[in-house]
């Protein structure tokens, strides 16, 4: 076996769903077995997805056991000479999988790597490639120096942003929504550390990954898309003590007597970005009644194969979810290679997933970082549009 591809599901079966109709593309011709492990979402995730894909292998757990457990629950299964561990909020290509197969084929050196995810509106997600988690490093993340020096060697070494995103580099950490790696390495590396329930883990995993098997861990710039990414965390004050934490047991674990001043280090960046923070919500509160999040009525709209019906269809959708739809731009799919991201001024790039590629979608919004629209995926045979913010059906 080639590849073994491992996805941990919570609550997410939509996204999911359309995670694994890109993978199933993506692998086509290769050898290979997907193993999803539901951890007890309780919405009906498994029996949605078995009779749509019934090649992939379900684990069902009775209790959120967290992200490590449930991964290594599924990695005691793998039998591929590969392993990608990938989130389910995720859009994959066929040219990403391939790509990093080849990479780590032709590369002795090579133990483990990642690809450059971007945001539904093709903004370059941070977290795709980070430095050490030194207490230093970790403490201008948390404080916000990180964002205001995302260039700097020094300030911005968490984040690794001086290092050119559409560039191949050497790294240490990378982020737990795609790590492809020799499953070979975990003999001496280890599985996920269960003492991470979230966030965390794949630090550690990365560390282990280098420090333990003398294997380098690569970024390669292959777009994939990643809906929820680093920016809905830092909206969350339950992230930044979630990453806190995390960031104890790992100081804990690696840097023992010292542990203590580390943690009056991370702790005194947690309370001056939570001040902040509580800055930024009361002012979104003040904007917004409530502090309720605006949601358009009216949306503009660009379109990419599709066919009448279809146009009937998502209009319909968008009508029972209160919202209406202005086409802007419609273009059947021969013509998107035609199209620039800045020749139509709209809030979503609606793609029809039956008649376009995941690859040349995944390549057009790279292409539109900056430029506004966000992304929107379409299935004629779902009847459902899936966005970074809703699903409608």
């Amino acid at each position: 076996m080639k590849l073994s591809v491992v996805i941990v599901n919570y609550k997410v079966r939509d996204y999911l769903e359309q995670c694994l109709d890109s993978l199933v593309k993506a692998l086509d011709g290769t050898e290979s077995e997907v193993i999803v492990v539901d951890n007890a979402s309780g919405d009906g995730s498994v029996e949605y997805l078995r009779s749509r894909y019934p090649e992939a292998i379900y684990i069902e757990s009775d209790e959120n056991m967290g992200f490590a457990r449930a991964n290594n629950m599924a990695f005691a299964r793998c039998t591929g000479d590969l392993i990608l561990m990938l989130n389910p909020d995720t859009v994959v290509s066929r040219c990403a999988i391939a790509g990093c197969m080849d990479f780590i084929d032709s590369h002795d050196d090579a133990g483990a790597v990642t690809v450059k995810m971007i945001s539904a509106t093709g903004a370059f997600h941070v977290e795709s490639k980070r430095g050490f988690p030194s207490p230093a490093s970790s403490f201008f993340k948390l404080t916000g120096l990180s964002r205001l020096f995302p260039r700097s060697r020094v300030f911005g070494s968490y984040n690794l942003l001086y290092l050119d995103e559409d560039g191949e580099h050497r790294v240490d950490i990378f982020c737990g929504a795609y790590i492809m790696f020799r499953r070979s390495l975990m003999e001496k590396a280890g599985m996920l550390d269960p003492a991470f329930f979230m966030y965390g883990e794949d630090i550690d995993f990365s560390f282990r990954l280098t420090k333990r098997t003398g294997y380098g861990n690569y970024y390669l710039p292959f777009p994939i898309i990643h809906y929820k990414g680093e920016s809905t965390k830092r909206s969350s004050m339950a992230y930044v003590r979630a990453f806190y934490g995390a960031m104890l047991i790992f100081y804990k674990k690696y840097y023992g007597s010292a542990h203590s001043v580390m943690q009056l280090i991370v702790k005194a960046g947690v309370v001056l970005h939570g001040a902040g923070l509580y800055v930024v919500q009361n002012v979104k509160r003040l904007l917004h009644r409530g502090g309720e999040a605006y949601r358009p009525v009216r949306l503009t709209v660009m379109l990419v194969g599709f066919g009448c019906d279809d146009m009937a269809d998502l209009a319909e959708l968008a009508r029972r979810n209160g919202r209406t739809l202005d086409v802007q731009c419609s273009v059947n799919a021969d013509g998107l290679h035609s199209l620039t991201p800045i020749g139509v001024k709209c809030d979503y790039v609606v793609f029809c997933r039956e008649e376009v590629s995941y690859d040349d979608i995944i390549t057009f919004m790279n292409k539109c970082a900056g430029k506004g629209a966000e992304l929107g995926i379409y299935s004629r045979n779902l009847h459902s549009l899936v966005t970074s913010q809703e699903v409608m059906h």
